[in-house]
């Protein structure tokens, strides 16, 4: 942590720039369940401009958090190749603990469930379909 120009603390990574969040896959996940954690912090770049005095994260935001999770478990680089039934049921504020958990689903190896939870809360939920990462796309 590093102070922002405002005072306030401000994550950055190795390089001095922002972080957008931070995700930790926990010991826990297996190949039937992939969980993380996650969080963001009030200066992460998602909130700037979404929306001012009333911080949320993004849609993009949180199906990011989902892909990451996908590539830390299985240790591969992924592109998002579709999105169902994406449902966005909480607000997920600056400083909320997300917990994330993604399952493989039954007959098709690059479809995946997911929900994303804050506190007892499901916060977001749906279907998420991935496909390796074409040369020169960004994989976060």
């Amino acid at each position: 942590m590093s102070e922002s120009k405002n005072g306030k603390p401000s994550t950055v990574n190795s390089s001095g720039t922002a972080k957008w969040h931070r995700l930790t896959l926990l010991l826990e996940s297996t190949p039937h369940e992939m969980l993380a954690r996650a969080g963001t912090d009030s200066t992460s770049p998602w909130y700037s401009g979404h929306f001012p005095g009333e911080p949320i994260l993004p849609g993009i935001a949180q199906i990011t958090m989902v892909k990451e999770t996908i590539q830390k478990a299985e240790s591969r680089q992924i592109g998002i190749a579709g999105l169902k039934r994406v449902r966005f049921k909480q607000v997920i504020q600056p400083g909320n603990e997300i917990n994330i958990r993604v399952r493989p689903r039954q007959g098709d190896d690059d479809s995946y469930s997911f929900q994303l939870m804050v506190g007892d809360e499901i916060a977001c939920s749906g279907l998420i379909s991935v496909a390796p990462a074409a040369d020169g796309e960004m994989t976060g």
